[in-house]
């Protein structure tokens, strides 16, 4: 596993844009498997390591962090609405405020 402070693989931009790239396929992987406790609880692990980016002295790994948050937030919700049209009795409406984020 890559890990946000692993400086020996590369530099945290491209790490976080691999982990990005992995953690929207695995979601998708649980969805389409139903395993809704499971992409729940990756994206959760993914949203803390995103947070635990540290901030750079230029701010770019800083923006590219609140741009990776925001877009996962959207994709996540995304797949999320796309399972609950298609079956709706999985997705409880009244407990979606306990999704990550």
């Amino acid at each position: 596993l890559m890990h946000a402070s692993d400086n020996g693989i590369a530099d945290v931009i491209e790490r976080m844009g691999l982990c990005n790239h992995i953690s929207f396929r695995m979601y998708q992987l649980y969805l389409h498997s139903r395993d809704l406790p499971a992409a729940v609880h990756h994206c959760r692990i993914h949203m803390n390591t995103l947070r635990s980016c540290s901030d750079d002295a230029d701010g770019i790994a800083t923006w590219r962090k609140w741009q990776w948050i925001a877009n996962n937030h959207h994709l996540f919700g995304e797949l999320l609405e796309a399972l609950a049209q298609q079956l709706p009795m999985l997705i409880d409406q009244t407990d979606m405020w306990q999704f990550p984020g």
